[in-house]
């Protein structure tokens, strides 16, 4: 081996030796979820889905995601995370590979900047499935660059197994392959949605279940709508001023330099089209108020290994605009690289925020004091109605299991017997499911145990537990 080449892998490697290390003791020493809600509901079905084979056919669940996460789950919530750990991993790999196939000097840089993206460093450690989509749209990529395309075709047909934007990008791919006049790898675009429409069409009835069966397909959004510039706001915040700035002008040099007869100006075209479909679909999305958009930070992540690339490009420019000697200039990228690794450890309000991101949230604690408390003070004699995911962890039963539990919806609470348990929260049962605690209060039979409250910043957090001390209303 070249000794440049192996002085680069071995740095490489070291790199990341230190990263493993560096998640490891996240994991260890940090008890949080990333998210409330989704990222708990995906650890679920991944940790269920061997009890309750359904689950792996669950297109909001996403059945990849679930057929790949499933053995970590089984370790509980902390082997969720190092499943997405070694994603992580992974896609900062080839990160590296990717721009180095490219041809493009400080391969590394990219890798670095990826990893310190504070979005990306919190939602490593969550049950998402972001950073599994992320990695597969950029093995999707970087198969194209080193000309594959019949395998990379194959690779992002499993996007949306793993996320319905997958629906988004298949276009893009397609017509990367029709610039390159490969009409025999079009149909392999469909592939991996083929596969799982007949596998799954055994629990569902029918193959069609991959499309009737999108959890999005509502021109509505119980979440209402905002801003169309919301994402561009949502971009700086996720990254940090540092690398949100290489960003923007590594995407300005990227398209700049699709002018020249670069050889690789259509892969590089591929980039730009595939996160800008991206960010202007979910832009308009949460600014219409369509497809139960959220306007979720949190989805930018499926696109963060992009523009790690994008942003060692504006690393680059950022070296030839510098009009010093060459000594100055690595002392001033060295300087901005410092800048990129310290930057998630400030107290900047854009930075990781350890106490908030990192660890149970007031909420998730609320739900453990409430299940604590009927382990010890309510004999469970029926099912147990809840909407917030976290009773999902902290209570004993298997939250997919029917005879146990149910969902908390005005049409289920109809058959409440006596004995069952009502846990009813002031987010989740509210908004997704529409039952207010007004409500419960008018069924007969419904007994209200006791209230549950904490606080987080100006917010007051309600849960509260009922018994039925009757039979079925209905």
């Amino acid at each position: 081996m070249h000794p440049a080449r192996f002085s680069s892998a071995l740095i490489l490697w070291i790199f990341a030796a230190v990263y493993l290390i560096t998640a490891t003791l996240t994991i260890l020493l940090f008890n949080g979820t990333a998210d409330a809600g989704d990222s708990i509901q995906h650890y679920l079905f991944a940790r269920y889905a061997p009890e309750h084979p359904a689950l792996f056919f669950d297109h909001w669940a996403k059945p990849l995601f679930v057929l790949l996460s499933a053995p970590f789950a089984q370790a509980g919530f902390d082997g969720i995370k190092a499943f997405n750990v070694l994603i992580a991993l992974l896609s900062l790999l080839l990160v590296y590979r990717t721009a180095r196939d490219f041809g493009w000097s400080y391969p590394l840089v990219a890798s670095v900047i990826l990893m310190f993206t504070p979005l990306y460093y919190i939602q490593t450690f969550s049950g998402l499935t972001e950073p599994l989509f992320a990695l597969v749209l950029l093995w999707g990529i970087s198969l194209a660059i080193r000309k594959k395309l019949y395998f990379s075709a194959l690779v992002v047909s499993f996007l949306p197994m793993i996320r319905s934007e997958g629906l988004l990008i298949l276009p893009v791919f397609m017509g990367y392959l029709m610039i390159y006049s490969k009409w025999k790898a079009l149909p392999l675009l469909l592939a991996g949605q083929l596969l799982f429409a007949i596998a799954g069409s055994f629990v569902h009835g029918s193959p069609l279940w991959v499309i009737t069966n999108i959890p999005y397909n509502n021109l509505g959004s119980p979440y209402g709508s905002g801003d169309i510039f919301h994402y561009g706001f949502q971009l700086f915040n996720a990254c940090g001023p540092p690398v949100f700035l290489l960003i923007c002008a590594g995407l300005l040099f990227m398209a700049w330099e699709l002018r020249g007869k670069d050889p690789l100006k259509r892969e590089k075209l591929l980039i730009l089209t595939a996160f800008s479909v991206f960010f202007i679909a979910h832009s308009l999305f949460w600014g219409l108020g369509i497809f139960n958009s959220m306007g979720l930070r949190r989805v930018l992540v499926c696109v963060l290994p992009l523009l790690a690339l994008a942003a060692l490009r504006g690393f680059h420019l950022a070296a030839l605009l510098i009009p010093v000697r060459h000594i100055w200039r690595i002392i001033l990228a060295a300087a901005l690289m410092l800048w990129v690794v310290v930057f998630p450890f400030t107290s900047n309000p854009y930075a990781v925020n350890w106490k908030k991101n990192m660890v149970l949230q007031p909420e998730q604690l609320l739900a453990k004091e409430v299940a604590d408390y009927i382990r010890k003070e309510v004999p469970v004699d029926g099912r147990i109605y809840y909407e917030h995911p976290y009773f999902g962890i902290a209570l004993p039963a298997d939250p997919f299991d029917v005879k146990t539990r149910s969902n908390l919806t005005r049409g289920s609470l109809e058959y409440l017997r006596q004995g069952d348990i009502v846990l009813w929260d002031d987010w989740f049962s509210v908004v997704e499911r529409g039952v207010d605690a007004a409500y419960l209060d008018t069924l007969p039979g419904l007994t209200l145990i006791r209230q549950f409250s904490a606080t987080e910043g100006s917010r007051l957090i309600r849960f509260r537990l009922y018994i039925m001390q009757t039979d079925s209303l209905r």
